[in-house]
Formats: C-alpha cells, sequence, structure tokens
C-alpha cells in the first residue's frame, strides 16, 4: 500500500495478494528496506523481480540449489557428446532453444533458454518445491565422467546412483575422478561389476575389492585423457617408477600365496 500510494498506482486485491505471496519468504525487515529502496531509487511502480533484488534476494543467489539463469545456460549440453545433470527447468527451458541451437543461431538460442528459464524458475521458487536433479548422458564416456562426478561432489545426485550409470571401464575412472571420502564411502557400499576389465586393470581392481591394495595404490590418480606424446619427461618417467612399484606390489602378492 505504501508503494502504491508512493508511485500513484492503485492496487487491486489481486494484485495484493500476488505480491504478498511471492514476497513472504523476505524477512520484513530486509523487505521494508527495499520497499524504502525503491521508493528513492526507482522511477516506476516495482516488479516483484526488483523487489526482491532490493531486499538481497537475486534469484541468482537463493538458496533452493537451482542455479541462476547464466549459470544454467552455461551447464546446457550444447552438442550430443556432452554431459549434464540439470534441474526439471533447465530440462524444459532448453528444448525451447534445441531447435535454434541445432540450426547454427546461438545467441538467439541464449535469449529464448533465459526467457523460458526465468519463468519456470520464478514459478517454482514461489511454490517453494525443492529442486529435481536429472541426469542427462552423451556420447562422450569422458564427459560422463566429468558430468557424474561433478554432481556428486554438489550433492545432487547419490555417487552409488551415478556408478551404476556407467560401464565398468568408466566407473573405474569415475571412482578416480570422486573426492576421496565419497570414494571410500561408495566402494563399501557396492559391489563392482569387474567382468568385463582386462590386464592390470582387472588384477587391482579385484585386489582393491578384497582391500589388500595399498593406499599409495588405490588413490593413485590418473589422467586417461593424455596420449603418450602430451606428458612431459618427468611424467613419463613417474609414471614408469609408479607402474614398477605396481608390478612389484603384485609380484610379492603373488609369492605370497
Amino acid at each position: 500500500m505504501a508503494l502504491g500510494e508512493a508511485f500513484g498506482e492503485g492496487l487491486t486485491a489481486e494484485r495484493q495478494a500476488i505480491y504478498v505471496t511471492s514476497l513472504a519468504d523476505i524477512p520484513l525487515d530486509k523487505l521494508r528496506r527495499a520497499i524504502r529502496r525503491a521508493i528513492k531509487e526507482l522511477k516506476w511502480f516495482p516488479k516483484i523481480a526488483e523487489l526482491r533484488e532490493l531486499a538481497g534476494f537475486s534469484p541468482d543467489i537463493t538458496s533452493d540449489g537451482r542455479p541462476g539463469v547464466e549459470e544454467a545456460w552455461s551447464l546446457c549440453p550444447k552438442s550430443e557428446e556432452a554431459s549434464t545433470v540439470w534441474t526439471e527447468e533447465m530440462a524444459e527451458a532448453f528444448q525451447a532453444a534445441r531447435k535454434l541451437l541445432n540450426d547454427g543461431d546461438a545467441i538467439a538460442a541464449r535469449m529464448a533458454f533465459k526467457e523460458k528459464y526465468s519463468t519456470l524458475l520464478a514459478a517454482a521458487r514461489t511454490k517453494g518445491e525443492p529442486a529435481k536433479w536429472i541426469v542427462s548422458l552423451g556420447w562422450d564416456k569422458a564427459d560422463r565422467v566429468r558430468a557424474l562426478s561433478d554432481a556428486v561432489s554438489k550433492k545432487q545426485i547419490s555417487p552409488t546412483n551415478a556408478y551404476r550409470l556407467l560401464g565398468p571401464e568408466a566407473s573405474e575412472e569415475f571412482l578416480t575422478a570422486l573426492p576421496v571420502p565419497e570414494r571410500k564411502l561408495l566402494i563399501g557400499n557396492i559391489k563392482r561389476d569387474l567382468s568385463q576389465l582386462t590386464g592390470l586393470s582387472r588384477v587391482l581392481a579385484e585386489l582393491a575389492e578384497a582391500r589388500v591394495l595399498p593406499r599409495e595404490v588405490t588413490e593413485t590418480s590418473r589422467s586417461p585423457n593424455k596420449t603418450p606424446a602430451d606428458r612431459s619427461p618427468d611424467e613419463v618417467r613417474e609414471l614408469r617408477e609408479r607402474a614398477n612399484e605396481q608390478v612389484a606390489f603384485l609380484r610379492r602378492c603373488q609369492n605370497t600365496k
């Protein structure tokens, strides 16, 4: 009512109800401060989004887990190879941009996504609905590992569910990509399918499953995307030494049987 008086604008009961519902999650002291700022700083009667921003509740910093518009667009898969873990609102909004993106008009695709996503985001936050995360896997196996491990680190999906979406070889890379606490928890909760692994990968995985593999072997990070030509002499030397240590360990294990 104070805003209506200050801006000389009549407010229907329906419009007041919409504003009250949409601003109800903001503490009263912050809302009063936003109204005072609106009266002093704005030329026209403020939109709901403007009042929320003045109160420090910008859509991009709301704590419901959903990303803001720009971050959401950056997470969308721009090709069939890319994987992502996104919200229902992001997936729906991307449908409005997909054809434009396929036609090569990235700017129009981004604008179509932003317009649709902003509407869906505001509606979901007004209803107070929790974010629901959906996995969308592309063709690139390495990108699947990246997307799923990132989502697990952000607590968007569980390690077990992510692990079950990958094949045996990719699942080994996934375990390597996880932070140590999540990796240990996951290994303790699952029985891995090792039937399709061969060679040293199979032997090391079986030893890790039996809990006889030392920590320095199980927690060694790998760079699966690098070829020998991509590595520096120091990296090659380090990998060779590490491989020799693992072979020596396997021989010791064999001799103790």
